[in-house]
């Protein structure tokens, strides 16, 4: 079995993870990693498909997106609807983000630049910044109007 049919699958009678919101493989193409809509992220070996890391309970809110960094295989973003984007490095045993990011709102989208040196979070309501990924220190503020919606 491959690692998205593990992901599927059901663990006494409940989905691995649970109505997945997102899925991404890194740049080694050797794990895959899993969020939806629980507070927690599980990754894959993509060639054995067996889970090899659960991170469990790390957003007080359900986990929108989870990137893995385009040429770092061991770093990845999650980002959440408790306003917080966290950096974790795989490599570490303990379940601590490597550093936190915040927002206004609740975050929608998270992506790294193509050099790893940054990464891009949008939240609610058009707010927009791009953060250092060494420290994850405010870098940007892209000026886009609020609409004063809850939902965009």
């Amino acid at each position: 079995k491959g690692a998205l049919e593990m992901a599927m699958e059901y663990r006494e009678g409940e989905p691995l993870t649970e109505e997945m919101t997102s899925i991404h493989c890194n740049c080694v193409d050797q794990l895959l990693v899993t969020s939806g809509y629980t507070k927690n992220v599980n990754i894959f070996d993509v060639e054995t498909g067996q889970e090899v890391r659960e991170y469990n309970g790390i957003h007080e809110d359900h986990i929108n997106i989870c990137r893995f960094a385009n040429n770092l295989p061991d770093i990845l973003l999650t980002c959440s609807f408790d306003n917080t984007i966290k950096l974790w490095d795989n490599r570490c045993s303990a379940q601590r983000p490597i550093h936190v990011s915040n927002s206004k709102g609740g975050n929608v989208m998270v992506c790294f630049s193509p050099d790893d040196m940054y990464f891009l979070a949008s939240a609610v309501d058009n707010e927009v910044k791009q953060y250092t990924t060494v420290d994850g220190s405010l870098h940007l503020k892209y000026d886009i109007e609020p609409i004063n919606s809850s939902i965009n």
